[in-house]
């Protein structure tokens, strides 16, 4: 019984300072502190500037030694990969209308892992836990930006523009504060380049604040009447998103031999919530914008749950 005590406060204290802040982010709206107008603007400046600057102090301050570890991101990209592929097939069966096919795989796949998933591993065994943690982040900001173009050439709306329209967003992606980070992080370990004294304190500030700031801004941009529309492949979509592509991938992690924080890791991206650029990407590709961010919303009520479980029974069984 102790030992039950103990797995769930230590699941519980994880799961906890990360959506404590996302709670009351959604306070401060709710309450009026701040508006959708404002929320939109923050969440623009710090994903352009303070996420991306938070990135790239992971990446350099862990060097490339970290980089060449390449089984938990290989495994995170194959596992992605899978449920990718899987996703597509049960939305061409199930998902209706059609129309929407692509919309439900994005929503399905993608996690917020650099902002919540980073969070909670913070949480679990501070700045060590995530410098073991920078291959899988390295690659989940490059391979989720991909796939997602792909989800609207095959289950999109029908247009005849719409390849330009992914040749502008492959553009876009390309130009992703994230992936720009992780690319002048990379470069400037090869280089054996580093910040100067006088850069160095005012961009250790904005990487500490971008965390907390993204998880204010998360709460605050929920909007709880979006999950009145297309309720149907929103709770399943996330449903999928939270819990059963975990209930796939977590097993296989462990009889591949991942333990401790790598395990922690590799269940916390596959219960994780979707991220707010689910919709903002959705939007700009032509899908359906109300169930991206219905998704949103449902996915980061239920990651509450599914996080805390899948830590709490990890924890029983003496996997972490």
């Amino acid at each position: 019984m102790e030992n039950a005590l103990q797995n769930l406060s230590f699941s519980i204290s994880a799961v906890f300072p990360t959506f404590a802040l996302v709670f009351l982010g959604h306070i401060a709206m709710r309450t009026g502190v701040v508006n959708r107008a404002f929320t939109a603007k923050l969440s623009r400046i710090c994903f352009t500037y303070f996420l991306s600057v938070r990135i790239f102090l992971d990446i350099s301050e862990t060097g490339l030694t970290s980089l060449k570890n390449v089984r938990l991101p290989g495994f995170a990209l194959l596992a992605t990969l899978a449920v990718y592929a899987l996703l597509w097939l049960f939305a061409k069966r199930f998902v209706r209308p059609r129309e929407d096919e692509g919309t439900f795989v994005h929503v399905g796949f993608r996690s917020s892992f650099t902002v919540l998933g980073l969070s909670m591993i913070r949480s679990i065994a501070g700045e060590a836990g995530v410098a073991q943690c920078t291959g899988l982040l390295t690659t989940v900001v490059i391979l989720y930006n991909i796939l997602a173009v792909f989800c609207f050439v095959g289950g999109g709306p029908k247009s005849a523009g719409r390849w330009e329209t992914i040749k502008h967003t492959l553009v876009q992606i390309a130009k992703n504060p994230l992936i720009l980070a992780v690319a002048a992080a990379v470069l400037s370990e090869l280089l054996g380049w580093r910040l100067p004294p006088l850069l160095r304190s005012p961009v250790e500030s904005m990487g500490n604040v971008a965390v907390p700031l993204s998880l204010l801004c998360v709460g605050a941009s929920l909007d709880m009447e979006r999950l009145r529309c297309c309720w149907k492949n929103t709770i399943l979509s996330a449903l999928v998103k939270t819990l059963f592509q975990a209930v796939l991938v977590v097993p296989v992690a462990v009889f591949c031999g991942f333990r401790g924080i790598e395990l922690a890791a590799i269940a916390i991206l596959f219960t994780s919530a979707n991220p707010s650029a689910c919709y903002v990407m959705t939007e700009s590709m032509g899908g359906n914008s109300d169930l991206a961010a219905a998704s949103v919303v449902l996915s980061t009520i239920l990651s509450v749950f599914t996080v805390t479980l899948a830590l709490y029974l990890l924890s029983i069984f003496q996997l972490l």
